[in-house]
C-alpha cells in the first residue's frame, strides 16, 4: 500500500514538473506575476573603440535606454579588446565608461541615437594618471590653526574628481596631487585672522610641480566692541553688520537674542548697520561709525515698538481654483539687512491678508499641480497704507482621456499599462503612472504632450495584434484608442 502511494505521488510530481516545464518553455512562469514587455524590433551595432590601455585590459561601458520603461537595452558590457560592440534597438541611449585604476578618460559620457542604422562609432581615449605636487604654504596663523584651500581645474568626466579637490590642515603647508592643467584656488576665511595678501588666484601645472603658493594671514590684537540694545522684547533676534579698514579689510555680521552683541575687532575705523526687526523702528538711525583704538568700545542701539498702527494690510485675491482648493503665498522683506524676514499664509478661501510694516517686499505664488497662473511672484511696497488686492488668477489645464483597449483576455484577467512623459518632450507636468484593470479598457487623463506607453505582458498569453510599447501625443483632443490583442498560449 505504501509503495502504491509512493508511486502515485512520484507520478504526480513528474506531471507537475512537466507542466511547469511546458509553461517555462512557452515563456510563462506559473509562479510569477506580470512580466515587463520584451523589447521588439531590429538591433543595430553601436561600436566603442578605446585607445591608451595595455593589451588585454578589461574595460566596461554602461548603457541606459532613455525611452519609456524597459523597451531598450540596459546594462554594463565588458571587453578586453580595443573594440566593444553592443546591439541596440531604435532610440536614445546614455553611455558611461566605467573608471579604471590608474587611468582616466576625459570623454567617458555621452548620448547615442539609433534610428534605423548603426550609429557613428564612439572613440574612448584612456590616459594614465600622472600627477604633480602643488604646494600651499601659510604664514601668520597661530600654531595648530586649521585652514582650508579648494582647488578647481577644467577637467570633465573622470578627470573632474582629479582636478576638483579640497584640503584642510593645521600644519603650515599642504600638498595637492594634480594633473596637467590650469587651476583656480580659493583659501577659506579663518576666524580671528585676516588675509594680508591674495586669498584666491590661478596656477598652472605643466609637466612639473608649480611654484609654491604662499598664503599670508595676519592675526592682530583685537578688542571687544559691544553693542547694547534697548526696547526689544527679550528673546527677539537682532543683527548688526560691521565693515571697515583697520590694517586689514573687515566685513562681519553678527546676531543676538539677548541685550548684548559682541564683536572682536583690531584697531581701525568702522561703520555699522543695524538690521530691521519686525514690529520695531530703530531710534536715532540704523547706522553709524566708531573707532577702535587699543581699547574696548560700547555702542548703544535703541528700538521702539511700532504698535498696531504701524502695520498695514496687504491682500491677495485668487480666482480660478475649485471651491475649497488650498493655495499659498510667501512674502519676504527685501530691505532687511543681515537676514531675511519672511511670512507665509495658506487659505482655502478666495482671499488672504498679511499685515506688514513699511518697506519693500517680494512675494512668491506656488502653482498647484494641474493649473497655470497669471503670476508666480513679484514685488510690492508698503508706504503708510494698505496694498492690494494683488490678483492671482489660476487656470485649470485641460486634460483628455487616453484609452487603451484589450481583446482576447479571459473575463476578469488583470492587465496593466504604464504611461510616461516621453523624454525630451514638453508636458504640462511630468507623468509616470501605471493603471490596471480587470475589464477591457485602461484609461488615463492627460494634458497636452508627448508620451510613451508600455503594456505589461500577461502570463499564458501572447500579443496577436498591436504593440506592447509605443508613443502617442495629446494635442487638444483625445487621441485614437490604443488597441492590444491577446491570444492564449497553446
Amino acid at each position: 500500500m505504501r509503495l502504491a502511494r509512493a508511486l502515485v505521488f512520484s507520478t504526480l510530481g513528474i506531471v507537475l514538473l512537466m507542466v511547469a516545464s511546458s509553461f517555462a518553455a512557452a515563456g510563462g512562469n506559473p509562479f510569477a506575476g506580470p512580466a515587463p514587455a520584451t523589447p521588439k524590433g531590429p538591433t543595430y551595432n553601436a561600436t566603442f573603440t578605446e585607445t591608451g590601455l595595455p593589451v588585454g585590459t578589461n574595460w566596461s561601458v554602461k548603457i541606459a535606454f532613455l525611452g519609456c520603461g524597459c523597451d531598450g537595452v540596459h546594462g554594463t558590457f565588458t571587453t578586453n579588446g580595443n573594440t566593444l560592440t553592443v546591439g541596440l534597438t531604435n532610440g536614445t541611449y546614455r553611455y558611461t565608461v566605467l573608471r579604471l585604476p590608474n587611468y582616466f578618460s576625459a570623454d567617458s559620457k555621452g548620448l547615442i541615437n539609433v534610428s534605423g542604422a548603426a550609429p557613428a562609432p564612439v572613440s574612448i581615449s584612456f590616459q594614465p594618471i600622472v600627477q604633480y605636487s602643488a604646494e600651499f604654504f601659510e604664514s601668520g596663523l597661530p600654531a595648530n590653526t586649521n585652514w582650508t584651500v579648494s582647488v578647481t581645474g577644467n577637467g570633465t568626466d573622470q578627470a573632474y574628481a582629479l582636478e576638483h579637490q579640497v584640503q584642510s590642515t593645521n600644519n603650515t603647508s599642504m600638498n595637492f596631487s594634480l594633473l596637467n592643467g590650469t587651476y583656480h584656488y580659493v583659501v577659506s576665511k579663518v576666524v580671528g585672522a585676516y588675509f594680508s595678501g591674495k586669498s584666491h588666484g590661478v596656477f598652472v601645472v605643466a609637466g612639473a610641480s608649480p611654484p609654491v603658493v604662499v598664503v599670508s594671514f595676519v592675526t592682530p590684537e583685537r578688542f571687544t566692541v559691544s553693542f547694547q540694545e534697548s526696547g526689544l522684547t527679550l528673546g527677539t533676534n537682532w543683527t548688526v553688520h560691521v565693515g571697515g579698514f583697520g590694517g586689514v579689510r573687515i566685513s562681519e555680521t553678527a546676531s543676538s537674542t539677548g541685550s548684548f552683541l559682541n564683536l572682536s575687532l583690531p584697531n581701525g575705523t568702522y561703520r555699522f548697520s543695524v538690521g530691521e526687526v519686525l514690529g520695531y523702528t530703530i531710534v536715532g538711525g540704523a547706522s553709524g561709525h566708531f573707532d577702535v583704538l587699543s581699547s574696548p568700545v560700547d555702542v548703544n542701539v535703541s528700538f521702539a515698538s511700532v504698535g498696531p498702527s504701524g502695520f498695514f494690510p496687504v491682500t491677495f485675491n485668487e480666482t480660478g481654483l475649485s471651491a475649497g482648493h488650498h493655495w499659498h503665498i510667501t512674502v519676504v522683506a527685501t530691505h532687511t539687512f543681515g537676514h531675511s524676514r519672511s511670512a507665509g499664509q495658506s487659505s482655502n478661501s478666495s482671499s488672504l491678508t498679511f499685515y506688514l510694516q513699511n518697506g519693500t517686499y517680494r512675494y512668491s505664488v506656488p502653482v498647484p499641480r494641474g493649473y497655470t497662473a497669471n503670476t508666480t511672484g513679484g514685488t510690492f511696497t508698503v508706504a503708510g497704507g494698505a496694498v492690494g488686492p494683488i490678483n492671482v488668477t489660476y487656470v485649470l489645464i485641460p486634460r483628455y482621456t487616453v484609452t487603451v483597449t484589450e481583446s482576447g483576455l479571459a473575463t476578469g484577467t488583470n492587465w496593466s499599462v504604464l504611461v510616461r512623459t516621453s523624454p525630451g518632450h514638453w508636458s504640462a507636468w511630468p507623468v509616470d503612472v501605471t493603471h490596471s484593470s480587470s475589464g477591457t479598457t485602461v484609461t488615463f487623463n492627460l494634458p497636452n504632450g508627448t508620451y510613451c506607453y508600455r503594456v505589461y505582458a500577461v502570463p499564458y498569453y501572447t500579443v496577436s495584434s498591436g504593440t506592447l510599447a509605443g508613443t502617442f501625443s495629446v494635442s487638444g483632443t483625445a487621441p485614437p484608442p490604443i488597441a492590444i490583442g491577446f491570444t492564449a498560449k497553446g
